[in-house]
Order: structure tokens, then sequence, then C-alpha cells
């Protein structure tokens, strides 16, 4: 640990293990606690830096998929304005990414709890860009081209609770209490002394 009071580098704690499944580099620092997820059945890890205590933090249930499988697909990890989420995408077969959980951990880290849920089918009728179809045997494969970028929360529980998603070609915001996106135009700046 390296600390810019103390100058010098030391060791925090002892040695631990973990499972092959633990993704160290997407942690997300928040509320002073360094977070690192699990993405199989197993517990999650998070440091606190202040009292340097490693904990095991719990995830939300495994998805169950229609034959029976569990199958974890986490699209985002992160925070915002000092809480911590996790977003898991899932959906029937033959559409097995049209449904998005958005998972929010309690503060006293008991467990998580769905904040929101997002129904991409919605989304991807105003923007069939995003659509992607491949057809195997005895299916027809829906699945949609997205990237979560940010959360965006107001200042209290009550307030807008945004999701900026980044679909082909255009930036979206998905506004969880008004169930609505809105369009923006966005144009490269030029700079000229001619009118535009």
């Amino acid at each position: 640990m390296y600390s810019s009071n103390n100058v010098p580098w030391r060791v925090s704690g002892g040695p631990f293990t973990t499972e092959d499944r633990m993704l160290f580099e997407g942690s997300v620092f928040c509320n002073g606690v360094i977070h690192w997820l699990n993405i199989s059945s197993g517990s999650s890890l998070c440091f606190d830096v202040d009292g340097e205590q490693l904990k095991q933090m719990p995830m939300p249930p495994i998805p169950q998929i229609d034959d029976g499988m569990e199958q974890r697909n986490v699209r985002y990890f992160g925070e915002s304005r000092g809480r911590l989420l996790l977003v898991e995408i899932h959906g029937p077969p033959p559409q097995a990414n049209t449904q998005l959980d958005v998972y929010e951990m309690r503060a006293d880290y008991s467990g998580w709890f769905v904040k929101h849920h997002i129904d991409l089918n919605a989304i991807a009728g105003a923007f069939p860009e995003m659509i992607m179809s491949s057809s195997l045997e005895f299916w027809e494969l829906t699945s949609y081209a997205f990237e979560i970028l940010a959360f965006v929360r107001g200042e209290s529980d009550e307030d807008s609770f945004s999701v900026l998603l980044h679909i082909p070609g255009k930036v979206i915001p998905y506004d969880f209490k008004e169930k609505n996106f809105v369009m923006f135009n966005v144009y490269q700046y030029v700079e000229s002394l001619a009118c535009v």
C-alpha cells in the first residue's frame, strides 16, 4: 500500500487466495472501498482502504436459463453517487440478451436488490440499428449491440436516475423514472469565422 502522507510502500495484511473467476482488472472504488467482481458462483471481494481489511461481498443469484443451466453475464460494474451498481443481462432463449437488471448494493453490504429493470426490446423499437440477428437451425436469435457508459443519479433517490447507452452511432440517455429516452444531436466543433 502506498500513502502520499507516508511516502514509502508497505505491506497491508497478509496474502490471500481467490477463485479463478475473480476480475481484478475491473475494480471499482466506492466509499473508500475497492471492489472486485467474481463472475462465477462464489462471493466477490472488497478491501476497506482505511481499515485495511479484506472482506467477502455477496453476489446476486445467478440467473437460470430455460435448460436449467446457470449463467452470469455482467455488462456493467461501477458506482454512481456512492452507490455500487451491477448490471446483468439475460432473457429467455432464443432472445438471450434482451433484459437488463440493474442491481444496487445495500449500504450494509448484506446483499443486492434490483433497482431497475430495462427491456431492451422497447429501446430497439426506436433504434433498430442496435438489432443484431443471426439464424441457427431452429431459432432466430435476437441480440442487441450496445454498451453501458455510465449511470447518472440525481441528488436524492427520488430524483432522476438515468443510464447512458452507446448504440451504433449514438449515445442515448434512458431515464428510469420517466421510462423514456431523449435524443440529442451532437455536431463536431469547427473553428471558423463563417456562419455555419
